[in-house]
């Protein structure tokens, strides 16, 4: 466990020498809740949730992955029975946030009608597919 929390505050040291912070739960709006998936042969392997609850962002695997004997966790989140919270978004989401800054951006959250509060919805809809990522975000529910 050590380990991990010298990558992650490596990781949050690299964000903040890009200019860039990760969100903080107490300061996000909106949208609670984003399914982490990956695409498979037989359609879409959801992994877990990723929530804001009160002040904190939580991630839990979801049970049916969890218990499979084929799961592989994300090396974010080592452990396949544990809750994570934190008062600041994970490196693992933050990174996949696109710069609100940037005009694409701009346009896509004022078209989309996304607050830049709204950073789970931002992740959803905005960050949905990485290129060189298999992992997958989508509004919970949808």
């Amino acid at each position: 466990m050590t380990r991990l929390r010298k990558a992650i505050r490596s990781l949050k040291r690299e964000l903040s020498a890009w200019g860039t912070q990760p969100p903080k739960a107490r300061q996000v709006t909106g949208t609670t809740a984003v399914e982490v998936a990956v695409s498979t042969r037989a359609g879409k392997r959801v992994l877990g949730l990723l929530t804001k609850e009160g002040g904190e962002f939580v991630f839990r695997y979801d049970p049916t992955f969890a218990r499979a004997q084929d799961a592989m966790p994300i090396s974010a989140f080592p452990d396949l029975d544990q809750e994570y919270r934190s008062e600041d978004l994970w490196p693992f989401f933050a990174v996949r946030l696109p710069p609100v800054e940037r005009e694409d951006v701009k346009r896509a959250l004022e078209q989309r009608h996304i607050p830049e509060s709204d950073v789970l919805r931002l992740l959803a809809e905005l960050s949905r597919r990485g290129v060189s990522s298999p992992y997958r975000f989508s509004l919970a529910g949808r």
